[in-house]
């Protein structure tokens, strides 16, 4: 039986949809609410100047809230709720006044556990400790998440489970060939054995496919999104597309099985 609620908070527009959009939008279409929470704007990604003057927007965070919006109609799940943290960059750390990677580590918890007090979710996701491919942002936003649930303990409603996307060991090379850096599975643990959810997002691979390439501004031809998934731009299906694969973060209840069959 699917869960009534999940809350999923990431770091950038993109990681919703990349990281997870096969599982959001099957549970939304099952009936569970769908909440996202996003920590930043991505206002460090690289734009071209005639992307933002054909979408009418004057600033990346702008172009990039719009294209999360429409990301999450086509998910199926609810309006994304937002942070105001920027964007730390990846391969050149940006200099932006407010970044993630530079917020206190306790206020960026306790904001995360009003929005779990408030939504009462019965799951929560976020990124696993590694930052799925290792984003600083991504990590920073794992820290908080899960001092956010420890808080949480402390609700009349707290989340019951905590869940992790984690990359196959195929997305890993495709992100060592893409320039992403080398992710040894064996020195993050990432092992068949540490998948508690496998989930095929076949039923739903049109609207996890239409979420990414929401992301326009990201998706591009030779932009990262291309290399590591050239099958959207040629429109062939892939088990990096159809497969996704978590692991369990934390639980208040026991665990009566392993792997679970759903979330």
């Amino acid at each position: 039986m699917p869960p009534k609620s999940l809350l999923a908070i990431f770091a950038h527009p993109d990681d919703e949809s990349f990281c997870a959009g096969g599982a959001l939008a099957t549970l939304a279409a099952a009936g569970t609410r769908v909440d996202l929470l996003c920590l930043t704007r991505g206002e460090a990604g690289s734009v071209a100047p005639a992307l933002l003057k054909a979408a009418g927007v004057q600033s990346v965070a702008e172009l990039r809230t719009n294209e999360l919006e429409r990301a999450c109609e086509l998910l199926g799940v609810q309006p994304p709720l937002w942070l105001t943290y920027q964007d730390s960059g990846f391969h050149r750390p940006s200099k932006f006044p407010r970044r993630l990677v530079d917020a206190h580590g306790r206020s960026v918890s306790e904001q995360i556990a009003g929005v779990i007090a408030t939504l009462e979710p019965e799951v929560l996701m976020t990124f696993d400790p590694h930052g799925f491919y290792g984003h600083p942002d991504h990590i920073a936003t794992h820290h908080a998440a899960l001092q956010a649930w420890f808080t949480s303990g402390h609700f009349p409603r707290p989340p019951e489970r905590l869940y992790y996307p984690i990359p196959s060991a195929a997305m890993i090379e495709r992100f060592r060939s893409a320039g992403f850096g080398d992710l040894e599975p064996q020195r993050r643990a990432l092992t068949e054995t540490k998948v508690a959810v496998r989930v095929d997002a076949s039923p739903v691979i049109e609207q996890k496919r239409a979420a990414i390439l929401a992301h326009a501004s990201q998706s591009g031809a030779g932009s990262g999104i291309d290399r590591l998934l050239p099958e959207l731009r040629l429109e062939t299906t892939s088990s990096l597309l159809t497969e996704e694969l978590y692991t369990l973060g934390a639980t208040r209840l026991g665990v009566a099985e392993w792997p679970f069959e759903g979330f």
